[in-house]
């Protein structure tokens, strides 16, 4: 599932074979590749989980994008990763939000 992410939900970046242009590694392409996944499904919630992610440029990306989805953004530890209580914790937000929507 992971490898599933990088290569196709990252657009390839991490996995050794994308050759980066000048923009790749600016500040906010993360928040710019989910916002590209989230139009593409039109996901009308995310959760993301990153230790690098900043919610405000998250958030500021998918509104210049045209996009409001609910958003959760979590920054695991780097040494310990993502809690079970994190893990709770967003189950629970996709629930909500899946139950808004129907």
């Amino acid at each position: 599932m992971v490898r599933s992410l990088v290569e196709k939900r990252l657009d390839g970046r991490l996995d050794g074979r994308h050759l980066h242009d000048d923009d790749d590694w600016a500040p906010g392409w993360r928040a710019r590749a989910v916002t590209k996944e989230v139009a593409r499904v039109d996901a009308r919630a995310v959760v993301w989980f990153d230790d690098m992610a900043v919610r405000a440029t998250l958030m500021r990306t998918l509104e210049r994008a045209g996009l409001s989805p609910a958003a959760l953004v979590f920054r695991p530890d780097e040494y310990v990763g993502i809690t079970m209580r994190q893990a709770r914790r967003a189950a629970k937000f996709v629930e909500y939000a899946l139950a808004s929507v129907y």
